[in-house]
């Protein structure tokens, strides 16, 4: 007999900061219809869930606020080659205007019916052999002059005239206030710069930047938008600082339609950022970035977002990219030699990122690029994989390989033409608690050696994939006409070694076969597969002997063409560069106590029971090893314990700590922190500031401290600790057996307990503390159609209680709320406060359990 297996999508992915308002669950006027998919090449297989609604002349589509917000973000598609305008009205009023175009979407695929066993190109026309793609675009505002309360009715309205709209969805969220210039700092404005002028401020960026360098100070882009005429090279061996307004009050349009061009050192055309051969220490965000780019000139572009080496200990975070060739792409490709050796990006971290409508990959990190990691971030309508790592060795280079990167809670959905998420080679990657949904033209995620370079060969660690949730990826027919499952694998440079794929979720899987295999060199025997949970009649195909050479070559010529040009990341390229002042810091083997300096600090520990404190700046520190002792001091710092027992103290800043191997003490400080515990049994402080605490593997006992704070255990049993005169924390955490535990002074007495439920039919608990202004919300507390609670057991001074016995107590004296409402909702789970009898609701869907 299968197991009945639930699940509840807001548990994966990213947290993100908007409310979805799908359109085919709106209120349809004035001739609007709902469009579904009728094959693989239909506009509405692209959509959403596909499925959109289509707006003729005036029609419109509504929906009902849930939470208030002042921006507005609409996926839509026009005819190829038409515009079109939409209002947005706010309870019959209007609010915001939409220009929508075709201009950067639309794409042509030669049809493999057509081209069986030729290169499959990308054309900017439609001819009968063809395929459209990349049928939706977006287009975002923010409602200057209205804002949106929750419950009110929001319309949008199709102005075109005789032009159609489809809309997909409507995003609306309360955006943040414009973040003003930082103390010690530089403003492009300074040097020249105006928003909105419609003039190129590439002079402007470069000498703020270079004014910054030498001061060490921080540049700064504030509101507007500010446009660029050509490609910018940074060269920052020492580090800085470049940021926005926000996300919704800076950007950066680069204004070219061409690809890059040099000549006699100097930059023609392109778009995007590059950081050169050598750069260090890049903290970048706040901000977005877009261009005119439309083509990919037959994967000749060379127009990325971002893109080269961005060295150790690098951030980019709370950014949008879209409309470019790739989004960000890391690697250097410059030809080996005495005077020009490979550099690599080591310790990226990408955070709170939207990378979405571009041509090819929305994130690569290739060439070598290590401990690297993208988390919380929304990666959407991407023409290659939304995220991939690839172990590539370009011509003339001698790539290392890449290794430890990471790819954590993110939103991968909506590809266009390849996978949600794809591992190409390399060794230690981990793909965990990502939702990747409706990537319908190829799979959610694939593994292979399609490409040259390392492959699996060196790796030794292990790459594990699992407790990701995987709901309607997959196809019949991809672009060269194959089936491929919602995870695919397949060999054709080497065999998949090492490998763990366990307990994700398939739900809704397109093809008919949910893992699909082609291995005719490993038989399989480097894949293990467990706890993996399909939901539907599709399979698991056994691992398959059947070569596919010609179609394989010509995917491998395809994609392997969107790398940069040799000689492309070198610092004279551009001129005028200076350095700025920052302290590079080695330990050795043995037990080191180390002192930074009150500026930027690099610091390496190397293996050893180290002491270090890195003083005043902002930071970054290593450890491979020992039992180590860290300070971050003032500034922002990133930190990366190894694999002993580590207590790293964030202090003053906003921090970002990675505890990785070894049972850790790691303590956020004053400021915003994000702190990540890794492998092991871990003990985390979060204390003054609004912080996010990651559990990873283990038994891990995690401390929010002041202000709201949010909490993720991870996998083990994990213990949650909130004290009184705290602020608002929320607890996520669906896995092992929990624990709440209140500080001295908090009684049984003191709680007030709400249940609700959320939009995804899984109950949601919020706790108050009388007195204190305290309150902690159990995000999750019952999984739809579940029995077992997330946090099971709550610890007082007078002793500690289960579920059951809690509730009894608190029903009894009327300190409870929402539960009789909550037993009304089917496929939910909770005590009445009348009789505390449970109620359990069997969900319905039998799973295939592997």
């Amino acid at each position: 007999m299968s197991e009945t297996v639930t699940y509840d999508p807001s548990r994966y992915g990213a947290k993100a900061a908007y409310t979805t308002y799908e359109a085919d669950q709106g209120t349809l006027s004035a001739g609007a219809t709902v469009k579904k998919a009728a094959s693989t090449h239909s506009t509405a297989h692209e959509a959403s869930k596909q499925s959109y609604v289509d707006l003729p002349a005036n029609a419109a589509v509504s929906f009902t606020a849930k939470a208030d917000a002042d921006a507005a973000t609409l996926r839509y598609t026009v005819p190829d080659g038409a515009t079109g305008k939409v209002e947005i009205q706010v309870n019959g009023k209007p609010a915001a205007n939409l220009d929508l175009s075709s201009k950067h979407n639309w794409q042509y695929l030669e049809n493999y019916e057509h081209h069986k066993g030729e290169d499959i190109k990308i054309h900017d026309t439609p001819a009968a052999d063809r395929v459209a793609r990349f049928q939706f675009d977006e287009v975002g505002t923010l409602l200057k002059n209205t804002s949106i309360q929750s419950g009110d009715i929001v319309t949008i309205v199709n102005q075109s005239g005789n032009t159609p709209v489809g809309i997909d969805f409507v995003e609306l969220e309360k955006a943040p206030s414009a973040i003003k210039q930082p103390a010690n700092s530089v403003s492009i404005t300074d040097f020249g710069a105006k928003a909105n002028d419609g003039i190129d401020d590439s002079k402007a960026l470069t000498a703020a930047i270079e004014s910054a360098k030498t001061s060490g100070k921080s540049v700064y882009i504030p509101e507007g938008q500010f446009d660029f005429d050509h490609q910018l090279h940074i060269y920052v061996p020492k580090g800085i600082s470049i940021g926005g307004a926000g996300r919704w009050h800076t950007k950066l349009h680069f204004t070219s339609e061409e690809p890059p061009v040099f000549e006699n050192g100097t930059v023609k055309k392109g778009g995007g950022i590059v950081f050169e051969h050598g750069s260090n220490n890049i903290d970048f965000g706040n901000l977005s970035m877009d261009s005119n780019l439309a083509s990919r000139f037959h994967q000749q572009a060379n127009y990325k977002g971002i893109s080269g080496i961005l060295g150790k200990g690098s951030s980019i975070h709370d950014i949008a990219i879209e409309h470019f060739e790739v989004g960000i792409w890391t690697g250097d490709y410059a030809k080996v030699d005495n005077e020009h050796p490979l550099h690599y990006t080591d310790g990226l971290t990408v955070s709170n990122a939207l990378i979405r409508n571009n041509l090819a990959d929305g994130i690569n990190f290739a060439q070598g690029t290590s401990h690297s990691t993208v988390i919380n971030s929304n990666i959407r309508g991407n023409g290659d994989d939304g995220l991939a790592t690839w172990s590539s060795i370009a011509d003339q280079t001698e790539s290392k390989v890449a290794e430890n990167n990471r790819f954590l809670n993110n939103t991968v959905e909506l590809g266009w033409r390849a996978a949600g998420i794809g591992i190409f080679g390399g060794a230690g990657h981990e793909v965990a608690g990502n939702l990747i949904r409706d990537n319908a033209a190829w799979s959610g995620i694939r593994l292979n050696t399609v490409f040259q370079g390392h492959n699996f060969d060196l790796n030794k660690k292990g790459i594990s994939v699992r407790d990701n949730l995987l709901i309607g990826n997959g196809t019949r027919t991809d672009t060269y006409g194959r089936e491929k499952g919602s995870i695919d694998f397949e060999e054709e440079h080497g065999a998949i070694k090492n490998v763990k794929v366990e307990n994700n979720i398939i739900a809704d899987n397109l093809s008919d076969t949910a893992i699909t295999k082609t291995l005719p060199i490993s038989n399989g025997k480097g894949i293990a597969l467990s706890g993996n949970n399909i939901i539907g009649n599709a399979a698991v195909s056994a691992p398959s002997a059947v070569d596919h050479p010609e179609k394989v070559t010509s995917i491998t010529r395809q994609e392997l063409s969107n790398i940069p040009d040799q000689n492309y990341y070198y610092a004279n390229e551009t001129t005028g560069f200076k350095s700025v002042s920052v302290t590079y810091i080695t330990g050795t083997a043995g037990s080191d106590s180390i002192k930074g300096t009150d500026g930027i600090d690099h610091i390496d520990g190397k293996s050893g029971d180290d002491s270090i404190y890195a003083g005043g700046g902002n930071d970054t520190v290593f450890v491979s090893g020992g039992t180590n002792f860290i300070s971050g001091g003032d500034g922002n710092d990133i930190v990366r314990g190894g694999d002993g027992r580590d207590t790293v103290n964030g202090d003053s800043g906003n921090d970002v700590i990675f505890g990785n191997g070894g049972d850790d003490h790691l303590n956020g400080g004053a400021g915003n922190d994000t702190l990540f515990g890794g492998e092991n049994n871990d003990v985390f402080y979060g204390e003054a500031g609004k912080d996010v605490l990651y559990g990873g593997s283990g038994d891990d006992l995690l401390f929010g401290g002041l202000d709201d704070d949010i909490l993720y255990g991870g996998a083990g049993n994990d213990t949650y600790v909130f004290c009184f005169g705290e602020g608002h924390d929320t607890i996520s955490d669906n896995h092992g057996n929990n624990a709440l535990q209140f500080g001295q002074g908090i009684a049984v007495k003191d709680l007030h307990i709400h249940a609700s439920t959320d939009a995804n039919g899984s109950i949601d608990w919020e706790i108050t503390i009388a007195n204190s202004g305290g309150k902690i919300t159990i995000d999750n507390q019952y999984l739809k159609g579940s029995n077992t609670a997330s946090v099971g057991e709550f610890r007082f001074d007078e002793g500690t209680f289960t579920v059951e016995t809690l509730l009894d107590k608190l029903s009894a004296s009327g300190q409870t709320g929402g539960f009789e409402t909550v037993n009304n909702g089917v496929g939910s789970f909770s005590y009445t406060a009348d009789t505390e009898n449970v109620q359990h609701y069997d969900a319905v869907t039998q799973p295939v359990i592997l």
